[in-house]
């Protein structure tokens, strides 16, 4: 019981590759409670989707949490959960996720989690570092909820700070960071979250990201109480979404992943089947 009164230390490295026309996964090995849950192929060989699974089905504090994975050329690889990313309260102790993902020479890498939820109290920390070499393309996206409006549970106290970097050939293209403290303005003002409990992003990089991508992608409509904003610059789409809704912030990105998908990937979207249980 001693290493879980300190928190679990725990670690997960992946490597793909591809094989014929299929992409494998060559390598696993884990340190502590994350798992690969299942690879599956419902698409046929060459997308891999990858079901991560951190077994004690919530983070508190003092969790320190790794996930490393390589994609090698012309691999393809989905990562996606079982179930929400839940953040306990925490006694003063901090708990932190950190991601990291280096994607090969034309190889396709899609981030897709199902919901975060940060539970009144929560220390939580999430950093997540994209690496992508010449001709690879990704979608990434993540859904952050501020305690369960629904049941009654709200964000009154507590910290979660959010990072996302990405470079390209090794230079920094996109470095998105963000702190909520539950008792800062941030939460309730107009340049913030403005009361609402929903927040979602969704980035996109790679070859083909058009204005006629993104007029495309504007014309997708969400929930009617949602705020919603797309940018494209340099090659990167940015997504986001405010609103008090996850499943009405899933829905509107996996809309917009099925019109970015053929364009960067050169395959329709086919949603994961842990997504229909």
């Amino acid at each position: 019981m001693q290493e879980v009164e300190k928190g679990w230390h725990a670690s997960l490295s992946l490597a793909y590759d591809r094989a014929g026309l299929g992409t494998v996964l060559r390598h696993k090995s884990h340190h502590g409670p994350l798992r690969v849950q299942k690879v599956l192929y419902p698409e046929g060989d060459g997308v891999c989707h990858t079901l991560l699974l951190h077994p004690p089905g919530g983070i508190v504090g003092g969790d320190q949490l790794q996930v490393q994975a390589y994609l090698g050329e012309k691999s393809h690889v989905l990562f996606t959960n079982p179930g929400a990313n839940k953040w306990y309260r925490s006694e003063h102790r901090q708990a932190c996720q950190q991601v990291r993902l280096h994607v090969g020479p034309q190889a396709a890498l899609e981030w897709l989690p199902q919901e975060t939820i940060f539970f009144d109290g929560c220390q939580a920390q999430m950093a997540m570092e994209v690496e992508l070499e010449p001709g690879a393309a990704m979608v990434g996206w993540d859904i952050l909820c501020f305690g369960r409006r629904h049941s009654g549970e709200a964000y009154s106290q507590g910290r979660a700070r959010t990072s996302l970097s990405i470079r390209r050939q090794g230079s920094l293209v996109l470095l998105d960071r963000a702190r909520f403290e539950a008792q800062e303005p941030i939460m309730k003002s107009l340049t913030g979250l403005d009361g609402h409990t929903v927040m979602g992003t969704l980035v996109a990089c790679g070859e083909g990201l058009t204005k006629e991508v993104l007029a495309d992608c504007r014309s997708i409509q969400a929930g009617d109480q949602d705020r919603t904003g797309i940018t494209l610059m340099d090659g990167i789409f940015i997504a986001r979404i405010l609103g008090d809704s996850s499943e009405t912030a899933k829905l509107w990105f996996t809309a917009l992943w099925h019109a970015l998908r053929p364009t960067l990937m050169g395959r329709p979207a086919e949603n994961p089947r842990i997504w229909r249980t």
